[in-house]
C-alpha cells in the first residue's frame, strides 16, 4: 500500500514514531519533512509510506535536498513503481545501507543505469584498519552526560533546534552500546562541548 502525503507535516506526524526511533539515523527525513511542512508536494517535492511485505519504507524528497529513505527496505519495488507511475524526480539518495542497496537494486532492474556512491559511513563507529589513536576513549554506560552533550550540539549545528538534556540523555543512553569510541581532545572526559 502506498500512502502520497500532500504536505511534510503530514508525513512527519503519521510517522512520527518511525521518525524519532533513530534521529541521527533518519535525520535527513526529519529535516526534509520539516523544510516541506506547509509545502504543497509534488513530483520534486514529495513524501510517500510504502507498506509492504510487514515492512515500512519512508522516503521524502525536498527539491534542494537528497532523496531520504528511512524505514524499512521491504517496499522498494513498489517504490519504484510509484516513482515511473507519478514521475517522481531524484538525483542523490541518502538512508541506511541496507535501504539505500535495496533501493539501488531495484530500480536498476526497472531502469539500467548505474549510481556512484559519493559517501558510505556508519554514525560513530570506526570500520577502517589501523588502531585508534590514543585520544580515543572507549565508551561506557559513565559517559552517558558526555554523550548527550555531543547530541545536543549535533541537533544545534545541523538541525538549529535545541534538544532538551533528559531526551539527550535517553538518546546517548540509546547509542552507546553501538559505540565504540569518541574523540576527546578538545576538552577533559566527560566534560561537555556545547
Amino acid at each position: 500500500m502506498v500512502v502520497s502525503y500532500d504536505y511534510g507535516k503530514d508525513f512527519f506526524s503519521d510517522n512520527e514514531k518511525i521518525l524519532l526511533s533513530d534521529e541521527l539515523e533518519y535525520g535527513m527525513a526529519i529535516h526534509n519533512a520539516k523544510i516541506l511542512r506547509d509545502y504543497k508536494l509534488d513530483e520534486k517535492n514529495y513524501a510517500l509510506k510504502i507498506t509492504a511485505y510487514g515492512g515500512v519504507l519512508l522516503a521524502i524528497r525536498s527539491d534542494d535536498h537528497p532523496m531520504a529513505l528511512a524505514g524499512s527496505p521491504a517496499g522498494v519495488d513498489e517504490f519504484v513503481s510509484e516513482i515511473d507511475r507519478r514521475g517522481l524526480v531524484f538525483t542523490d539518495i541518502l538512508g541506511a545501507s541496507d535501504i539505500t542497496a535495496a533501493f539501488i537494486a531495484g530500480y536498476q532492474k526497472v531502469h539500467p543505469i548505474r549510481f556512484k556512491k559519493a559517501v558510505s559511513m556508519e554514525i560513530m563507529a570506526f570500520e577502517g584498519e589501523g588502531k585508534f589513536c590514543a585520544e580515543v576513549a572507549p565508551v561506557s554506560a559513565a559517559d552517558v552526560d558526555t554523550v548527550a552533550g555531543f547530541v545536543r550540539g549535533f541537533y544545534r549545528e545541523c538541525f538549529d533546534e535545541e534538544v532538551s538534556p533528559q531526551s539527550a540523555r535517553e538518546q546517548a543512553e540509546r547509542m552507546i552500546p553501538r559505540m565504540l569510541g569518541y574523540y576527546a581532545t578538545a576538552v577533559s572526559r566527560n566534560q561537555s562541548l556545547y
